[in-house]
């Protein structure tokens, strides 16, 4: 007998994004899914179906249900279906999700029980791991990637430690990839766009100091640590917690920067394991 397909419910405005996610959970995935664009419709459909999943965008119009005062003007529409939703699919896993940047999802109130806020994925991996860990319940590590300077000897000992004791698949390191024919930056993106997380090790590789003030010289992470360290910063969301910076030794740091929490490995990433592990364990 064949084994019945899941059905999902995705609700969104952007009609680009709906198909995405509608086309990487019908392809690969396997589900069943229905498209609703407007909160009405959504609510009509899950009076109709027993959707296992639905996925809702946590901005849209809040349409004749909703006020805007209760929606912050459609900014927080997601979590007043959400509630909705709940109450005619109570047994329902409600993924909202949104892509707004500025958004801290942890401080959200949360609208029932089962519902789990996420920012927008643009990997279609990350996304159905996602999704599926929802599903399920059960968590499930994300791929990880290392930006490292030139302390290659701590980057492996990361990479061990977070697949051989923390559970997480072969973490990835740029360096060990394969170029297909890609420029560095290109290479970067494809690579950080299929990534949950990024650990970023800022190790003492350079010296560097104002032009006026050679005496003054610091010791600093290499340029190329510092820009992936912003790009993760602006992929990921700072807030997210999801980019983890671990340094070694006493470090100049960017201003913009400062006050930035970081876990000292000046001893070794074993050392810091419980550290790391509680920066892990606060994702879930």
């Amino acid at each position: 007998m064949p084994r019945t397909r899941p059905l999902v419910l995705v609700v969104d405005d952007d009609e680009y994004f709906a198909s995405f996610v509608s086309d990487v959970l019908t392809d690969r995935g396997g589900y069943q899914v229905a498209q609703a664009r407007k909160v009405e419709d959504a609510l009509e459909l899950a009076r109709q179906k027993s959707f296992r999943i639905v996925i809702i965008d946590l901005k849209m119009p809040p349409g004749a249900l909703f006020g805007m005062i209760a929606t912050a003007g459609g900014h927080y529409t997601g979590i007043a279906l959400a509630r909705e939703v709940r109450k005619l699919l109570p047994n329902a896993r409600i993924i909202v999700h949104s892509s707004q940047g500025d958004v801290d999802l942890k401080a959200l109130p949360t609208p029932g029980k089962g519902v789990t806020y996420q920012y927008k994925m643009r990997d279609p991996d990350e996304f159905l791991r996602t999704v599926r860990q929802v599903a399920t319940g059960q968590p499930e590590k994300p791929t990880a990637f290392i930006v490292h300077g030139h302390d290659h000897r701590l980057a492996l000992e990361l990479k061990n430690y977070l697949q051989n004791r923390l559970g997480f698949s072969e973490p990835t390191i740029l360096a060990e990839q394969p170029n297909r024919g890609q420029t560095i930056i290109e290479k970067l993106e494809h690579y950080a766009d299929r990534s949950g997380a990024a650990f970023v090790l800022l190790t003492p590789d350079d010296t560097g100091y104002r032009a006026a003030a050679k005496r003054e010289g610091q010791q600093r992470a290499r340029q190329n640590v510092i820009f992936e360290f912003g790009y993760f910063l602006g992929l990921m969301n700072r807030r997210s917690g999801r980019v983890v910076v671990l340094h070694k030794g006493p470090l100049e740091i960017p201003s913009d920067l400062a006050g930035v929490a970081y876990i000292d490995v000046s001893h070794g990433i074993a050392a810091a394991g419980e550290l790391i592990r509680k920066e892990v364990e606060a994702w879930t």
